[in-house]
């Protein structure tokens, strides 16, 4: 299933690219005195573009072609056990070539010895999740790591994603299972080894029994399982032959006595399963005590249920908890987000004075950025971070992103690899692990769960919050929008985005200054004068993000519809929309410069913003199309009613009659233009970060000219 939705995806965006081509050349100038070089720059670029599709399609006609055989194959075993009616079978061949993509790796889990439920945790990405959290916080570039219970080997694949320039080695007894996680981790990393083999106390050969689910293997005796013998090793022998940094351990309550006496001085730090089940809580204790008697502390911010986290490195208690992450069918169905141990500590926040910055900081200081996750960098509130990170970097000043909510999708080697893209030859350091960040840095969180990392991290010199929504509305009004709120109390000081943000953190007692958004104008641009005719109406579409108002923009574009049938209603921002009860043209979740590229082949943008102003409506400007948009000082602060924008009432029929005017009157719509167009060359990303960096040089005691 992964593979066709890639090459449908891929089908979709080389249609997309092609059409965009079509709409910029019929758009384009077409004056004979410019027209043969205009043929020829297009010529060149549609040559570039053409080797590119080329290679594109090539690997989606192979993952077509393997699909297909696939398809076959498939086919023919169905029709066989259709005319045997096998329907038990049947069943059996549906699932017997599954694969999953859990936390950027692929995984093959075939039933049996995968069971159902498994596969469905792994479809959601729910199947061990702790585990590979912790693993991927604790396990440094360079470590040794023991995997003891490997299962399909996504904890080991984890691991070796983590320890890229290390070594992981991992145990599974079940032969049946030790040979698909060889396979599955031979197909994501280089760095792996499985073993068919249990440990123990003391080595040799020991009765194993094997369940149809392999979850339920263990050493000991369980009704329906099949008795075989497997070989095992000694634990202390592992040890001493490997020298491990880290162990990740979960071996179905062999647990109980593996760490008594032991030399495990070389570890520094384990993820442990527990099993009460099979050892009862004395039997944790036990693992407890003796991993405390060999220096291993236990982490209890860490510890989730009955994975234990151990270690004697002081760095590791600066880790973030393990969260629950939103996951489920229902694109709008969360789970709750937070565990109730890991709620931050309110002793960590016990005096508000104490975490005031200081007046002045050495000025090799490194700036730490604390950024949340990505998928794609480009969106907008990651791209503004990386861009500021990036500019002042450029100033000689040490630079760290910190991604502090990383679970290992997408891997540090794909966030490199994105700010790679995003900023080539750049001097910024990327990291997943908090224990990587240096004392004395200045730290700038951008989000309020980052503040709670930042009161974590290794001691900071000054604190500063880059505010770019106000973030208790993105909340149902209970802990998090609390928490949220808390977190502008705290000392920081604020870079807020306009003035809206700007009044809202000064409302709750703090310093702050704002920075004007701005508009890559090298990609967004007009490319055509505007039309006498309404044809293409542009909609963001995204009802995962409810500051977004996707019911109210849905309602709307009802209503355009019925009254202007003709007119093409274009929407984008998200690749999975529900069908709507009107034609449309999805566009999915475009790239940055797709997006310019529709732009500038729309004749009126429909955008909304519930909380504080998107990137849309300025991006929009400036690439020449008239804006259409809500009222309300979260907006209002750079959109200008009949000066920049049309600027509604949230009701249906204010942006019916908002949308009539701008479609009869081509008058309101070359002034809406203009003064977009006016707005968004007053400032630059360049010359707000020159205002950031003064500010926060001004704040720590640098004279501006410190490096």
């Amino acid at each position: 299933m992964t593979q066709r939705s890639n090459f449908q995806s891929g089908l979709k965006r080389i249609a997309h690219a092609m059409r965009m081509k079509g709409a910029a050349w019929l758009a384009g100038d077409r004056n004979p005195e410019n027209s043969f070089q205009r043929l020829l720059d297009i010529h060149r670029e549609l040559e570039r573009d053409k080797r590119t599709v080329d290679g594109q399609l090539n690997e989606l006609l192979d993952i077509h072609r393997e699909l297909e055989r696939d398809k076959r194959a498939s086919d023919d075993r169905v029709r066989e056990l259709l005319e045997k009616d096998e329907v038990s079978e049947l069943r059996s061949a549906f699932r017997k070539a599954s694969f999953f993509c859990v936390h950027g790796a692929v995984i093959e889990a075939p039933y049996p010895p995968v069971s159902p439920q498994i596969q469905n945790a792994l479809a959601e990405e729910g199947y061990e999740s702790v585990e590979l959290y912790l693993g991927s916080q604790l396990i440094r570039r360079s470590d040794a790591v023991l995997d003891l219970g490997s299962g399909l080997g996504l904890s080991a694949i984890v691991a070796g994603m983590a320890a890229n320039e290390g070594s992981v080695t991992g145990l599974e007894a079940d032969p049946r299972v030790a040979d698909l996680a060889q396979r599955n981790a031979n197909r994501n990393v280089k760095n792996v080894t499985i073993r068919n083999s249990a440990v123990s106390v003391e080595s040799g050969v020991f009765k194993f029994f094997q369940a149809p689910d392999f979850l339920a293997n263990s050493l000991f005796p369980l009704e329906g399982a099949t008795e075989i013998s497997v070989p095992c090793v000694a634990f202390a022998d592992l040890i001493a032959e490997l020298q491990p940094d880290v162990i990740t351990c979960d071996v179905e309550g062999v647990e109980r006595n593996l760490f008594e006496g032991v030399d495990i001085s070389c570890v520094r730090s384990i993820v442990l399963e527990t099993h009460p089940v099979h050892i009862g809580d004395d039997g944790v204790q036990k693992c407890i005590a003796d991993l405390a008697e060999a220096g291993l502390r236990k982490i209890d911010h860490l510890c989730w249920g009955p994975v234990l986290v151990f270690s004697r490195d002081k760095q590791d208690q600066y880790i973030e908890p393990f969260r629950i992450k939103p996951r489920g069918k229902k694109k709008n169905q969360y789970v709750a987000p937070f565990h109730l141990h890991n709620l931050p500590d309110v002793e960590i926040i016990r005096d508000i004075d104490s975490y005031r910055q200081s007046n002045s900081v050495h000025q090799g200081s490194t700036f730490v950025w604390y950024s949340p996750n990505w998928l794609y960098w480009w969106g907008g509130g990651i791209y503004t971070i990386l861009r500021f990170a990036k500019f002042i970097a450029d100033k000689g000043v040490k630079t760290i992103i910190y991604v502090y909510d990383n679970r290992g999708y997408p891997s540090l080697e794909k966030l490199r690899s994105d700010l790679d893209e995003a900023f080539p030859g750049h001097s910024i350091t990327l990291t997943t692990s908090i224990s990587e960040l240096p004392e004395g840095h200045v730290a700038i969180a951008t989000t309020h769960q980052s503040v709670f990392s930042v009161l974590r991290a290794p001691p900071c010199s000054a604190r500063f919050y880059l505010m770019q929504e106000y973030e208790s509305l993105l909340y149902t009004g209970g802990t998090q929008a609390e928490q949220a709120n808390a977190t502008y109390q705290l000392g920081f000081k604020g870079i807020c985005g306009g003035d809206w943000l700007r009044s809202i953190f000064m409302s709750y007692g703090g310093k702050a200054i704002k920075f004007e958004f701005s508009v890559d104008r090298s990609v967004f641009y007009p490319s055509r004068p505007i039309s006498d005719e309404i044809k293409r109406l542009f909609f963001f579409g995204r009802p995962t993000s409810d500051r977004r108002m996707y019911d109210l923009g849905v309602a709307v574009l009802q209503a355009i519809h019925e009254k202007y049938p003709h007119i093409e209603i274009i929407i984008a921002g998200l690749d999975d929309l529900p069908e709507l009860p009107f034609p449309a043209t999805y566009l999915g979740n475009l790239m940055i410069e797709e997006t310019a590229d529709l732009y500038r082949t729309c004749d009126i943008g429909l955008t909304f913003s519930g909380s504080n102003l998107s990137y849309l409506p300025l991006e929009l400007m400036a690439s020449g199309v008239p804006v259409l948009t809500n009222r309300g000082p979260q907006v209002s602060w750079f959109c200008k009613h009949l000066e920049n924008a049309y600027c509604a009432y949230p009701f249906v029929s204010a942006f019916l009659d908002g949308f009539t005017q701008l479609v009869e009157s081509k008058a309101l719509r070359e002034r809406l233009v203009r003064g977009g167009q006016e707005s968004v060359v007053a400032t630059s990303w360049a010359s707000e970060a020159d205002k950031i960096y003064a500010f926060i040089s001004a704040e720590i005691g640098w004279d501006g000219s410190q490096r």
